[in-house]
């Protein structure tokens, strides 16, 4: 139509996809990557859909889990934002981790992202930094392991022991793709957390209100007023 090119969406979209015809690419330690490398499923084995006659394809599957775990994040986005609440920072977060845990066909980077976003932890207090501490260092895990894969791991930190590469590899080689059950339950206790009662804070309308800011344990902003004459 109109003679436009559909190389963006060819290159951008359907290439990677197409490629690479698998549920986890690189070592992902998600649940896609536990499905086929501790259950042998594969991309396009099909599943029987309880209670009725109908199947799909693994790779379908997990879309649809992911895609509808998005939506019930983007709802919960909108309500917190709406109520000033600040459950909104878990909300918006929760997409970034869903996509890594959830979706097939990842690569083991794309959890950085989720690592990156759930920072907004520190405004929960230390449990929910935790989860992102994990989420880090599991991105670490994997990215490391990837590099010592693609570059000999005999020739890394032969200064420091001449088997400390192997040693490093093996290590992080062994949490692959376990570590995808620790990722899963952050996963699950990240969205319980998007409608906990006890995360729950409302930012007062007036931050300039003692009384208001007292109740909500803030120190309210001081007022400032022009000087007259």
């Amino acid at each position: 139509m109109f003679n436009v090119s559909r190389a963006w969406l060819q290159v951008g979209f359907i290439y990677g996809v197409d490629k690479m015809p698998n549920l986890e690419i690189s070592g992902a330690s998600s649940l896609a990557g536990i499905l086929q490398n501790r259950f042998g499923w594969r991309y396009n084995d099909l599943f029987d859909i309880p209670l009725t006659h109908a199947t799909m394809t693994m790779k379908s599957l997990l879309l649809t889990i992911g895609y509808a775990l998005i939506a019930v994040s983007a709802a919960a986005a909108a309500w917190h934002a709406r109520n000033r609440d600040r459950r909104f920072l878990l909300a918006a977060a929760a997409p970034w981790l869903i996509y890594f845990t959830v979706f097939p066909q990842m690569h083991e980077r794309y959890l950085l992202w989720a690592a990156l976003m759930t920072a907004v932890a520190a405004a929960f207090g230390p449990g929910m930094v935790a989860f992102h501490l994990l989420l880090t260092a599991f991105s670490w895990i994997m990215g490391i392991n990837q590099m010592l894969r693609d570059m000999g791991a005999e020739r890394f930190g032969r200064d420091i022991s001449p088997t400390f590469g192997r040693s490093l590899y093996d290590f992080t080689q062994n949490t692959f793709p376990d570590s995808g059950w620790a990722t899963m339950l952050i996963c699950a206790v990240w969205m319980w957390a998007m409608f906990s009662p006890t995360m729950r804070f409302r930012r007062p309308k007036n931050l300039h209100n003692h009384a208001e800011c007292s109740a909500h344990g803030l120190v309210p902003l001081p007022v400032f007023r022009e000087r007259e004459g």
